[in-house]
Formats: C-alpha cells, structure tokens, sequence
C-alpha cells in the first residue's frame, strides 16, 4: 500500500513566537506510485512544468529564509556590494567566495560566535550581484559612523573589514519585522542565475 499523512495542525516554533496553523480539513498526504507521477506529467507541457518548479523552488527558498530569519534575534542589518575592480560582481562563486572569507576572517579574529544571514539581490544592470543580510553576536567588529541617515533617521555605519567594495550597515529597532523584508530580494531571475547554488548563506 502507499504511506498516508493526515494532519489539520502546523506548528513552527520561531525566536519570539510560536505559529499554529490549523486546517479546517483534514491535510492527507499520500506517496504517489511511479505510475501516477508519469501521468501527472503528461498533462503539462514542459514550459508550464518548468514554470511550475521555478515557482515551487521560490517560495520554497523564501519560506527557508523566512524561518531562519524569525528564529533568531538580530542587531544589524547590512548591505554588501562588491567593487568590479576588485571582484567579478558578475560571477555568483566569487562573489559568495569573498562572503566566505570575510565571514570566516571575522569568527576567528573579531566575532567567534557571529550568528548571520545573507541573501542575493541583482543589482539595476541585472548582471552583477549584491548581498543583504542580518548580523548578531557581532563580538568586536567595528562599525563606523558613516555621518548619513536611513529614511527613518537611524545612523548608517560602514563595516570596517569589508574590503571587497561598499558596506552599509544599520543597527535594527525591531527584530521581528525583518524576517519578511529580507525575504523580498529573492527573486525570479535571481533563482534563474543562481542555479543550483546555495541561495543564501547562513550560520548553523
């Protein structure tokens, strides 16, 4: 026989909350045979399949993010880009490569239990990319005074170890209402040209 799931109740546990969704019918899951899993494709063309996976594929990748995002508390939000005359912007693996080294240079210098999340945004040319992300346990990382202000009138600072280009940095008021922001710069055409690639970074 195949496994069957029933259930009418979800339950994610978040930094500051717990989410119960409940189900006004029962949800019940079954495996499908090899059989029926060809006959489900055969009723799609391979554009409306390939469509269908890119969509299932986004909201799955910014459910991830969100959850992540939620489950911990943050105190910093950041912004960083990357200078062409330093880094292929264009090229995903280099771009995340400098991540890596910045992020790992930090936990064993300045910030051994830095907690952080950072997500892929395609800058206005649609050719290079940007990260954004959140920062926590920031340890001894130096932020300094940029001397400017965001729209609400908090202070922007610059991350002094950044060396791969510009950095914005902003200390976050409310880290409940990030989680859903973050989640907007994962796009379409960003999943496009990050093709199986990690799509986020994150700390374990």
């Amino acid at each position: 026989g195949f496994g069957l799931s029933i259930y009418n109740t979800k339950i994610t546990e978040y930094a500051d909350s717990t989410k119960i969704t409940r189900y006004s019918k029962p949800i019940v899951s079954k495996e499908k045979s090899d059989v029926e899993k060809k006959e489900a494709k055969k009723v799609f063309s391979p554009e409306v399949n390939r469509k269908h996976s890119m969509n299932v594929s986004l909201n799955r990748t910014k459910s991830a993010i969100y959850d992540l995002a939620k489950s911990n508390h943050w105190d910093w939000f950041v912004t960083l880009t990357f200078d062409p005359q330093l880094v292929d912007s264009k090229c995903y693996d280099a771009v995340v490569s400098c991540i890596k080294k910045f992020i790992d240079r930090n936990r064993k210098t300045l910030a051994p239990d830095l907690v952080y999340l950072l997500v892929p945004e395609f800058h206005a040319d649609k050719e290079k990319f940007h990260f954004h992300g959140l920062f926590a346990d920031v340890g001894y990382m130096q932020f300094v005074e940029s001397g400017l202000s965001d729209h609400s009138g908090n202070m922007i600072y610059n991350i002094y170890d950044w060396k791969y280009g510009f950095s914005t940095a902003t200390k976050i008021q409310d880290s409940k209402k990030v989680s859903g922001y973050v989640t907007k710069y994962i796009t379409k055409e960003c999943m496009i040209h990050t093709k199986n690639k990690r799509r986020y970074l994150a700390s374990k």
